[in-house]
């Protein structure tokens, strides 16, 4: 049988009969749209005709397979741009100028023909059945005609032989082309989700025009623009770097801790998103040289947030006790209006968090009101040190030891044997310091000079981290 060729055109085409007919049929056994049966029932019938022998087809398969088992991303050797079957139909009579197809021309239209029924959203499994149906509604044909006498039977083993090979042939190269441009559309689909979310995260705005926009973007992807939501932004401490083999903490070292978290976490990955779906929250994406995650501000999902973090950067049991990252939230945030404004008041607050040394989780950003007031402008701060504190870090010989004795001697409630206690000194030298502060300021500790001088320590150790 191998090599064998048979008329196939002439063959098929008896059994069928009326093409228009035969697609009603099939359309009326499965429940789909008319119109579409007939443009696959066209498409199909057309290259059925193929100037290849079983042989031919059989090395077909066999490159097919080869192919499915390769790179995942590999594309179809010869694409062919066609918007609907019915194109593709046209394409392929221009293409052979109404002859039979060859084995590659008839790969490349399957192939094109899975990427069509991809982008029309149409699944998988249900094209593949329609293609098989037609395949099974021409057989029980055949098989009627043999059974009158009115078809060979070596003819119909022929033809059986030649569509289960078919019906190989077709899996592969549909699921082939299906595959592949679903892989496009997926990449198409996070590319814009990823921009929608950098413009709801990262654009502020308060005129009206820019509100409108912002409440489409979010609508068009899902999400509801007056829901309550929250975020949190995540810094890495050096030591969480995932690569230790290249040094810091880079924007692909990000993208992967972001998405070891958003996978503790339950965020959706690309792929289970699916094409078509909108943003799905929790989202965890690296933004800002920061993992920053956006979730509804009802998700119970956040408070594992410390628990996931301390799993994917590492538990303080594991590294002395210090804790390997730095997170916080924002309160409530009505409407996605002000999302990209909360967003950068936690970044803020994440920078003065990072300047004094804090890590571990701070649920609001208020909790560092003080803290980003005094350190807001770094110039004005070492000018209010050197303001306050000048006279005494003029001392070339005591100067830091005054500034550290006046700061405990605050701490402790202005308790001059306490304040020797803590700094292991005896009360008379606590007391000569104390004097010497006061006669280097100009005066006693008290009224607005001690409110002053607070101010200047505070924003002193601040600096100093």
């Amino acid at each position: 049988m191998a090599g064998r060729t048979t008329d196939w055109r002439a063959t098929v085409a008896r059994v069928i009969g009326d093409e228009d007919a035969f697609a009603a049929e099939v359309a009326e056994h499965l429940g789909e749209p008319y119109a579409d049966v007939r443009a696959t029932v066209r498409l199909w019938l057309l290259l059925h005709a193929v100037t290849a022998t079983t042989t031919d087809l059989e090395v077909v398969v066999g490159s097919l397979r080869a192919r499915a088992q390769g790179p995942q991303d590999d594309r179809p050797e010869r694409p062919i741009e066609a918007a609907t079957l019915d194109d593709l139909y046209a394409w392929t009579i221009r293409e052979t100028g109404g002859a039979a197809p060859d084995a590659r021309t008839v790969v490349g239209v399957q192939q094109a023909a899975g990427a069509i029924a991809a982008r029309s959203g149409e699944r998988l499994v249900l094209f593949l059945a329609r293609l098989a149906f037609g395949r099974r509604h021409i057989w029980d044909r055949c098989v009627a005609e043999a059974e009158a006498g009115r078809l060979d039977r070596d003819v119909l083993t022929d033809l059986g032989q030649w569509l289960l090979l078919w019906t190989e042939l077709t899996s592969l190269a549909v699921t082939d082309g299906y595959r592949a441009a679903e892989r496009e559309i997926l990449v198409r689909d996070a590319e814009a989700r990823r921009a929608a979310l950098d413009e709801l995260l990262g654009v502020v705005t308060a005129d009206p025009t820019g509100l409108r926009r912002t409440r489409r973007v979010a609508s068009r992807f899902g999400l509801d623009p007056d829901r309550s939501y929250r975020v949190v932004v995540v810094a890495p401490a050096d030591e969480a770097d995932p690569t230790p083999d290249r040094p810091g903490i880079d924007s692909g070292d990000l993208a992967l801790l972001a998405s070891r978290i958003g996978h503790l976490l339950g965020a959706a990955s690309v792929a289970a998103e699916g094409a078509g779906s909108g943003i799905r929250l929790p989202a965890v994406l690296a933004m800002r040289d920061r993992v920053v995650i956006l979730a509804g501000a009802d998700q119970a999902v956040l408070r594992r947030v410390p628990e996931v973090l301390d799993r994917v950067l590492g538990n303080p049991a594991d590294s002395g006790g210090r804790t390997r990252w730095l997170a916080i939230g924002s309160g409530h945030v009505d409407g996605v209006g002000p999302l990209a404004a909360a967003l950068a008041d936690v970044v803020d607050a994440v920078r003065t968090a990072e300047l004094i040394g804090r890590r571990g989780w701070i649920p609001d950003p208020e909790a560092l009101a003080v803290e980003r007031l005094l350190l807001g402008s770094p110039e004005l701060g070492e000018i209010a040190v050197a303001r306050e504190l000048g006279p005494l870090l003029a001392d070339e010989r005591m100067g830091e030891e005054l500034v550290e004795t006046l700061q405990v001697f605050f701490d402790a409630g202005e308790n001059m044997r306490e304040t020797a206690r803590r700094l292991h000194l005896a009360n008379r030298t606590v007391a000569y310091r104390i004097e010497r502060i006061e006669s280097l300021l100009g005066g006693p500790l008290d009224g607005e000079l001690r409110s002053r001088l607070t101010v200047a320590l505070l924003v002193r150790r601040l600096h100093a981290g």
